[in-house]
């Protein structure tokens, strides 16, 4: 399982199709590559960062939808 987001890039006016990677200290890294996104063996713990990443906010983009995909 991967976590996907779906959002709007306020920069670019265009949508986007990212993956969580990882953290980095507190802010979270995406990648555009659904391959490099960070695989979750363990249901539990991607709930505990989808509930994490569900409170962040950004200045550049608005979140559309954020979901575990296969």
């Amino acid at each position: 399982m991967k976590i996907e987001f779906h959002m709007l890039d306020k920069t670019s006016n265009t949508f986007r199709k990212v993956y969580f990677k990882e953290w980095d200290g507190h802010s979270p890294v995406f990648v555009s590559t659904k391959t490099t996104g960070r695989n979750y063996w363990d249901e539990r713990q991607a709930e505990e960062d989808l509930k994490i990443l569900a409170i962040v906010t950004s200045p550049t983009a608005k979140t559309l939808s954020i979901k575990l995909v296969p």
